[in-house]
């Protein structure tokens, strides 16, 4: 495995660089999404397709789909790391079974994509236009969208960089002593987790020590990574800037392939917030390493 063997002080140095992910007041920007904002009916719902004034009309879509955010704020966190191509932004409400239930029928692909290309071909993609590529990315409870998903055996091959920012919690197992997350809730992922190791895709888990009730984001990181045969393992104060912050400091990390988990401090709601306030660093981080 890479980066694990070894109390993390001197890991390789071609692993993307985890941010710091320090306290952050965000404010929606006064002069807006630097492009156009489409709005897209799915039911009763109403979803946001943003086009960057980058965005170049062509037959191959790559389209990024980001779950649990107020659409303002996951627009400019898109536009600050430079997306060139289309933004779907899905807000579904409160819990992760409000995210479940957009993928029940199993036909929200279609529901989707269609009326995704039929916007791009108004503005100049060719008739032929198709999706060929997926980056998802999700706060909080938007992770129950994703795992069905990854689920989907049309939807997993489009799958290319996943982001769960403190986006992973599942059920306890009552069979077993302590806090040990359900197998069905850390099986859910292996296969995008595999996937990546064999740098077949990019998949990148944040979580914090945010308590639950439940089992937390970082029990259920820490099983996957167990499950895959790694460890979250320390990383050495000092090694890296991330591990500086005196809120939230990078203080645990897995890395195989193209499957990275990093554990932040911070136990709190500011904890929870700091990794959607800075889901910008967090793609930056891949995008620097040239990740898939």
């Amino acid at each position: 495995m890479l980066g694990w063997a070894m109390a993390i002080s001197d890991w390789d140095r071609t692993l993307p660089v985890p941010p710091i992910l320090s306290r952050r007041a965000v404010a929606e920007a006064p002069g807006g999404w630097p492009g156009e904002a489409v709005e897209i009916r799915d039911g009763e719902r109403t979803l946001r397709l943003y086009l960057p004034s980058a965005w170049n009309p062509g037959r191959d879509v790559e389209l990024t789909i980001n779950f649990h955010s107020v659409g303002w704020h996951a627009a400019q966190e898109h536009a600050a790391r430079g997306i060139r191509g289309p933004l779907l932004q899905v807000s579904a409400g409160v819990g992760s079974r409000a995210y479940e239930a957009l993928f029940a029928d199993g036909r929200t692909a279609d529901r989707w994509f269609e009326p995704v290309l039929q916007e791009l071909r108004r503005r100049g993609a060719p008739s032929d236009a198709r999706i060929v590529a997926l980056d998802v990315s999700s706060f909080s409870a938007g992770y129950g969208a994703v795992r069905l998903m990854a689920k989907d055996p049309r939807v997993f091959p489009l799958l290319r960089r996943v982001v769960l920012a403190d986006s992973l919690y599942g059920d306890l197992d009552p069979s077993k002593p302590g806090r040990v997350p359900a197998a069905e809730d850390v099986d859910v992922w292996l296969p995008l987790a595999q996937a990546a190791m064999r740098r077949e895709k990019t998949f990148l888990i944040t979580v914090s020590e945010v308590p639950t009730d439940y089992a937390s984001s970082w029990e259920c990181a820490a099983a996957i990574a167990r499950a895959v045969g790694g460890e979250l393992r320390p990383v050495e104060p000092g090694s890296c800037s991330a591990t500086l912050d005196r809120e939230h400091p990078l203080k645990a990390r897995f890395d195989s392939g193209f499957l990275h988990i990093w554990g932040y401090g911070g136990a709190d709601g500011p904890a929870h917030m700091s990794h959607v306030h800075h889901l910008a660093d967090l793609w930056m981080a891949l995008d620097r390493s040239k990740r898939v």
